[in-house]
Order: C-alpha cells, then sequence, then structure tokens
C-alpha cells in the first residue's frame, strides 16, 4: 500500500490544477462504464427469454441498444481523458528534470555526460507518463464488478466460478513469475542504454580521429558488442512479458472451451438455459478483467520504482534561499580531499582584488573553483559569498553573480546576437539605467512590503506583481510542487534577513536586459562582426576556436553588474597576435573588479593580477605581485622559466 501510495502522491502533485479535474471525470466515467458492464448482460438474458416466451416489447430492445451505444461512446471519452492525463504528466516531469539541471548539481551529467540524461529525459519521463495510460479506477471498479458478475452467474451454475477461481490461482503464480523475470531484464538492458547512448554518440563525435588513428572495425565491434548485450537483456524481457501473456490467453481459452462443454451438458440435461448461458458468456471477459487489472497494476508499480529510482536524483529540491549580502567571496580554513588524497589544506583567501591562482596541473585549482560555486563542499571549514555560506545561496543566483570565462566553450546553434547575449533585450545605456533603477525600486517596495507583513503571513496582502518577482528572484516556476509553501518559506526568509537592494537588482536586471552600446563596443574591439546573423553550428562547429573563444568573452564582459569574476585558463585556441590584442581588451573590462585568473600562460597572470597565489600540494606557499615572486627564486620564478623558455621555442 506505500508504494502505491508514494505513486499516487508523485503523479498527483505534478498534475496541473486544470488536468485534475479530468481525473474526476475518469472516475465518473469509469463507475457508470462498469455498471453498464454488469448489467447488459442480464438484459441480453431477458430479451432471449422474451423471445423464447414470444412476449418481446420494443422499449427492452430500445434501452439494450442504448446502453450498448453509451459505453461504446464512454470508451472513447475514457480514452481521450487517459491521453490528455499522459500528455500532461509528461511534459510536466520533462520540464521539470530540464529545469533541475540549471539549479542544482546533477550526477548524470557529470559521470556520463549529456547524451545519457537526455536519453533519460525523454525515456524515463514518458515510460513513467505510459502508467497513465491504463484507467485505475476503471480496475478497481472491475475488480467489485466481477464480484457481482460470479455471485449473479453462481445462481445460475456452480460451474463458471468454480473454473474461474482455479484459473485465477495459476495466472496468478505466472504473473508473479514472469513479472520478476521481465523487471530484472529490462532493468539490466536500460542500464546498458544509458551506458551505450554516450559511446555511440563519442564514436560519432570522433569518426576523424576513429577513421585516422584507430582500428575501425575493432572499434566498431565495442560498440556492436554493447548492443548485443543490451538486446540480449531486451529480448529476455520481452520473452518472459510474451510467455506471460500468451499463458494467461491460453488459459482464458482453455477455460472457455471446458466451461462451454459442461454447459452443454447441463443445458441437454435442463440444469441450466440457454439464455443464462449466453449471460455467463457475456461475462467471462469481466470475470477474468481483475486479472488484466492485477497484472498490469503489479507491473507498473514495478516499473514505477525502476524508473523513479533514475530521476529521483534529478527532480527539483527545495531550492537554498539565501542572497549574498554583497558581493565579496571569503575562503576560510578550507579543506578537500578525492580518494583519501587532500588536495586542498586549510586554505585560506578573500577575494578582494584581482588574484591569480598559480600551480601545477592536479594542485587543486579547479577544485577551488568548485568550491566557490557551492557544487561541492570542502571537508572542513566555509566559503563565504556576501557573508552567507554558497552552499545555502540559491545556486542559480550564485552563477549570475560570479562571471565565469571558463575554458570549455559553450556554443548554440543561433545566430552571434543570441550566443552573445541569450536572448536578453537591448537598451541604450540611459534607457538601461532608467530601467534598472525603477526595478530598483519596485524590489525596495517589495522587500520593505515583506518586512511589515504581521505574522500569520497572508498571501492576499501581496500584489500579484509581487508575488511573481519573488518567483523571478528564486526561479521558481510551476515545476516546483509546493510552489505556495515555498512562496511562504521565501517570505520568512526575506523577513528574518539582510538584502542588499542594489546588488540584487542589478544581477536580476542583467539576466533580463544589456545594454546596446556595450554589446557594439565589445562586438568590434572583438572582431566578430563578421559572423553577422548566420547560425553558429551545434557546438559552435562552423566557426573557428578562435572565434568560440571570442565569442564566449564577449558573452562574459557584457553583464552590467558589479559581481566578482572567475577567469579559468582563458584564450586556449588564439594564436600569440590575438591572445595580446584581447589580453588588452579583457584588462580593461575588468580593471575595476575583483575576481580570480587561472591560466598556465604566466603572461596573462602578470597582466591582469593584482596579486599571485602559488599553490602547492593544496597549501599556498608564495604570495605576491609578479616581480616579488620571480625575485624569491622559488616554485613561480621555475614556472616563469619554463613558461618563457617553452614561449621562445
Amino acid at each position: 500500500m506505500k508504494k502505491i501510495k508514494n505513486i499516487i502522491n508523485f503523479i498527483y502533485s505534478r498534475l496541473g490544477n486544470k488536468i485534475k479535474g479530468s481525473v474526476f471525470l475518469i472516475i465518473i466515467v469509469s463507475l457508470i462504464a462498469n455498471i453498464l458492464a454488469i448489467i447488459l448482460p442480464l438484459f441480453q438474458k431477458n430479451i432471449i427469454d422474451a423471445i423464447v416466451k414470444s412476449n418481446l416489447e420494443n422499449g427492452l430492445i430500445f434501452i439494450f441498444l442504448i446502453s450498448g451505444l453509451t459505453i461504446s461512446l464512454i470508451y472513447i471519452i475514457e480514452s481521450l481523458l487517459l491521453e490528455k492525463l499522459f500528455r500532461n504528466l509528461k511534459g510536466r516531469i520533462q520540464y521539470e528534470l530540464l529545469t533541475s539541471i540549471t539549479r542544482q548539481s546533477n550526477k548524470i551529467i557529470d559521470q556520463r555526460g549529456p547524451g545519457a540524461y537526455m536519453t533519460g529525459l525523454f525515456g524515463n519521463s514518458e515510460q513513467i507518463a505510459m502508467l497513465l495510460k491504463k484507467n485505475y479506477f476503471s480496475m478497481i471498479i472491475g475488480i467489485i464488478v466481477s464480484l457481482f458478475a460470479l455471485i449473479i452467474s453462481a445462481k445460475w451454475t456452480l460451474t463458471f466460478p468454480l473454473l474461474i477461481v482455479g484459473s485465477y490461482i495459476l495466472i496468478f503464480s505466472i504473473i508473479k513469475i514472469t513479472n520478476k523475470i521481465h523487471i530484472s531484464n529490462f532493468n539490466k538492458a536500460r542500464e546498458l542504454v544509458f551506458e551505450t547512448n554516450p559511446k555511440v554518440l563519442e564514436f560519432i563525435e570522433n569518426k576523424r580521429s576513429i577513421s585516422g588513428y584507430g582500428n575501425i572495425l575493432k572499434l566498431e565491434n565495442r560498440i556492436y558488442k554493447l548492443f548485443e548485450e543490451r538486446d540480449n537483456y531486451f529480448k529476455k524481457a520481452s520473452y518472459a512479458s510474451i510467455f506471460g501473456n500468451s499463458s494467461i490467453v491460453a488459459i482464458k481459452n482453455i477455460v472457455l472451451t471446458i466451461f462451454f462443454i459442461l454447459s452443454m451438458f447441463q443445458i441437454q440435461k435442463g440444469n441450466l438455459e440457454l439464455s443464462a448461458f449466453i449471460a455467463i458468456l457475456s461475462y467471462f471477459p469481466i470475470v477474468f478483467k481483475p486479472i488484466d487489472s492485477i497484472q498490469e497494476i503489479y507491473s507498473n508499480i514495478n516499473k514505477f520504482e525502476m524508473f523513479y529510482k533514475r530521476i529521483e536524483d534529478n527532480l527539483l529540491k527545495k531550492p537554498k534561499l539565501d542572497l549574498p549580502e554583497n558581493n565579496k567571496i571569503k575562503i576560510s580554513n578550507c579543506s578537500f580531499s578525492y580518494s583519501n588524497t587532500e588536495i586542498i589544506e586549510n586554505l585560506n583567501l578573500e577575494i578582494n582584488k584581482k588574484i591569480g591562482l598559480v600551480g601545477l596541473s592536479g594542485e587543486g585549482k579547479s577544485t577551488i573553483l568548485k568550491m566557490i560555486f557551492g557544487e561541492i563542499s570542502p571537508l572542513r571549514g566555509y566559503v563565504e559569498f556576501g557573508n552567507k555560506d554558497v552552499r545555502n545561496i540559491h545556486k542559480p543566483f550564485v552563477y549570475s553573480s560570479i562571471r565565469y570565462y571558463s575554458q570549455e566553450m559553450e556554443i548554440f546553434d543561433e545566430d552571434l546576437n543570441f550566443n552573445v547575449t541569450l536572448g536578453k533585450i537591448g537598451l541604450s545605456k540611459n534607457e538601461y539605467m532608467e530601467k534598472l533603477k525603477n526595478y530598483e525600486a519596485q524590489l525596495f517596495k517589495l522587500i520593505k512590503k515583506i518586512k511589515t507583513m504581521k505574522e500569520p503571513l497572508n498571501l492576499k496582502n501581496l500584489d500579484y506583481e509581487y508575488i511573481n518577482m519573488i518567483y523571478e528572484i528564486f526561479n521558481i516556476n510551476d515545476c516546483y510542487v509546493e510552489k505556495e509553501n515555498l512562496l511562504y518559506e521565501i517570505i520568512e526568509k526575506i523577513k528574518d534577513n539582510k538584502i542588499n537592494v542594489s546588488f540584487v537588482a542589478e544581477i536580476l536586471f542583467s539576466r533580463d536586459y544589456y545594454i546596446l552600446e556595450k554589446y557594439e563596443n565589445i562586438i568590434k574591439e572583438l572582431e566578430l562582426e563578421k559572423l553577422g546573423n548566420r547560425k553558429l553550428g551545434q557546438r559552435g562547429k562552423k566557426i573557428s576556436g578562435g572565434e568560440k573563444n571570442r565569442v564566449c568573452m564577449a558573452r562574459f564582459l557584457l553583464p552590467e553588474h558589479n559581481g566578482p569574476f572567475i577567469i579559468d585558463e582563458p584564450f586556449t585556441s588564439l594564436d600569440a597576435i590575438s591572445e595580446e590584442k584581447n589580453l588588452k581588451i579583457l584588462k580593461e573590462y575588468i580593471k575595476n573588479k575583483n575576481g580570480i585568473i587561472i591560466s598556465h600562460k604566466i603572461n596573462i597572470i602578470k597582466e591582469l593580477a593584482d596579486e599571485i597565489i602559488v599553490i602547492d600540494k593544496g597549501k599556498i606557499i608564495e604570495k605576491g605581485t609578479h616581480n616579488e615572486l620571480i625575485q624569491n627564486q622559488k616554485l613561480y620564478s621555475k614556472i616563469h622559466k619554463n613558461f618563457v623558455k617553452m614561449k621562445n621555442v
């Protein structure tokens, strides 16, 4: 019962309020259909008896006809309503899984890649939604109706109910065994789908390397073996399902045949009326309906558990609701280890200037970035952003506030404008500042209104416009199943905490708008005009590596807010001349901002950083300006000498 309750809670909480009315209609339709199913055979018997006695009334025929037409119409309505529920639930789950990508960490993407997650997003959501293709209300009512059918038929003959009870025992045994085999093999097959699909995608994307450097037949066979293993499990699952279903059909046919033979003897002896026999034949599919229903319910419970486990970690969780009070980042006594090896040890760092992080590969620089974004938790210590533990700050707000210029270039198959602005609206500088001022004033009113709200909180005291503004701040959409409860929590959080209205307004406003003059200057300075309105290709396949780099740099430079920045290995695809030119542009745009620069290129660190920190074995071993560290003749000096040597080569 607990499993069934969990399924009902999961599904019902994700159906839209408008669609929930369809559930009530399905209950009504199911009730009417099953009542008619039990009544129609009785009409049949009465009509046959009346014909035998030559006193058939037209009214009886008319009622029987209307009942038959009604039940046919009800089945059509039922199918349409179930399809509506299926489409709604499938869309809601997909929307929720897509929404969660930008709001919380995702193990599937981190470990198996986007291809595996996309397979699950569409496949698992459809499989769970498919459970609504069956009318469970009709199944439950059908079980009750079948009992009535057995009781009615027992008045005419005991042969029929005894045969049905015996067949039920046999069928249940088959269902239990075959379903267990089916679920086990199907689950293994689906796991292999997740393993195989990313490898196929990798094979397709790396076809040039395979053709040029690999043994094509050998590498193809690796994929084929995965196909064979996957399909073998699917085959076993299908065979178990087919055997179970065909066995049930065979038992039904055998029972029907035995009943027919025994009934003929009873009719011949006068122990069973012909009309009763015909009525019982009409009840035959009704009394076996619970078998199909129980088999379906049992199978679907197992399927739900299997598919739910795959998406459980990626369903939307309650968001963190803190907001930073300022734009300062502070790392306090942080330590972190991988596989019992300490990567970071008691790190203390305040990002109050432009800091360059330098160290050999594998010395924890990437780990520091993940801790700053709250993507991983230190074993000891904590990272603060705006006087708040970054792990408790709403994740999209962290990403919006801390601008990130990554070595991994993300390009959309859209034109240049979309790739840089991500669909934001361009305004002149005067319009932008005026509109920002108005937005800030509106946000100030909202915060003031919330802080003066009295307990118990009443949402009716908040205008619809203000409620939407709260949802916008925390990126709350209809995918959150407890949206209204979440609203109460947010209001309580705002009441109890200090909110830096100017900083929050700057960040939120920059999500939707950009300054046209700034955009045009960036595009011109980075020499991106030639890309024009053409699409850049999936992952930027239609442009060069250097152009990808500059497009991502333009996106990084565009937002107009005073949040900190992180620059991680910039200019990886640029030639020396382009690098020097873009380095000057980057330096100009970040001159009044604080942040972190990570690069193996010492010239970039020297040019951009106010202070350089050298990390070795998880600890800060040097700190100072470029010239100071060169004079120290320690690790930084060695790294610099190697860099100069390689550059000269």
